[in-house]
């Protein structure tokens, strides 16, 4: 197809010793982190970018992602801010896990090319047609 032949001129075929495959995701995922894990990994097929020794990497990028999606549900609920038993106002600590699980999930993504500065560091000035399918996680 077109698309996969723009692949493989963006994409160089940095795993030309492994097989490209996308590996079951890993039993202890989330249901949200399972939907991202075969949507990227739909992505990252078409990318030539996964292979079997990537279910590691693949499963923490989907779990951080869970986990900042849930950070973000609980704080929406909960607030931002709590009160200490002592009356001082604080930061909620799901604040910080958030923001952690979001920096873990991008540094990984990354390294997949998954952002659009990464994918030009893959190959000068071209990227791949289409969209970027992380985008719409990013509006949950």
């Amino acid at each position: 197809s077109k698309e996969a032949l723009a692949a493989e001129e963006v994409y160089p075929d940095q795993n030309k010793d492994l097989e490209i495959s996308l590996p079951d995701p890993p039993a202890h995922l989330d249901r949200t982190a399972k939907a991202l894990w075969k949507r990227l990994g739909e992505t990252l097929l078409k990318m030539r970018m996964v292979t079997e020794a990537d279910w590691l990497s693949l499963a923490a990028l989907c779990a951080d992602w869970s986990l900042y999606l849930e950070c973000n549900k609980t704080l929406a609920e909960e607030g931002y801010f709590f009160v200490t038993s002592t009356g001082y106002k604080s930061l909620h600590p799901l604040v910080s896990v958030r923001n952690q699980s979001l920096d873990r999930a991008l540094r990984v993504a990354n390294q997949y090319g998954l952002t659009p500065t990464s994918r030009l560091r893959l190959k000068g000035n071209s990227t791949p047609a289409g969209k970027d399918d992380f985008d719409p996680f990013l509006d949950e």
